[in-house]
């Protein structure tokens, strides 16, 4: 017997491609059997209609100003001055001077500052509410790469 759903695309995958933390995803993926369900050793497996429906689902529980904010802001180039925290890192506009007194900062999606170096290069979109605070938008040289973090320590 064969379903009209498969599911075969990991849990990681969701959250690599949201840009969202697993935690979120079990958070808001809802009861079993819709859109995803346990595969062999309780491996999560999600269908592409079950993606596209938690993408949906997601963006309506997130903040408005952030949607707001990323549908309308440009992407700039920052550099990294200082990692902050897991989630945070002290960032300049390329070509500024780093002020400890008064630092901008970027905010990630995910709790990997610990990939970020000093003088890395990183694009930020910045929120309209309050303008020394970015979301993180990846690696500026490489835009069409969406929201992917650094493979390595420092390295894209």
């Amino acid at each position: 017997m064969t379903s009209a759903t498969e599911f075969y695309v990991p849990e990681s995958v969701v959250c690599e491609r949201m840009g969202i933390t697993p935690a979120e995803v079990r958070e808001l993926r809802g009861a079993e059997g819709g859109f995803w369900k346990k595969g062999a050793n309780g491996r999560i497996l999600w269908s592409v209609e079950g993606m596209a429906e938690f993408a949906s689902r997601w963006a309506l529980s997130a903040s408005e100003s952030t949607v707001v904010v990323q549908a309308h802001s440009e992407k700039k180039t920052l550099v990294v001055a200082r990692v902050r925290t897991a989630r945070s890192l002290h960032v300049v506009p390329d070509g500024a001077v780093y002020d400890a007194r008064n630092p901008v900062w970027l905010w990630l999606p995910q709790p990997k500052g610990a990939l970020f170096a000093r003088g890395m290069k990183v694009a930020g979109i910045q929120r309209q509410e309050n303008p020394t605070i970015y979301d993180f938008a990846g690696n500026p040289d490489r835009p069409e790469k969406g929201r992917r973090f650094p493979r390595s320590f420092g390295k894209w």
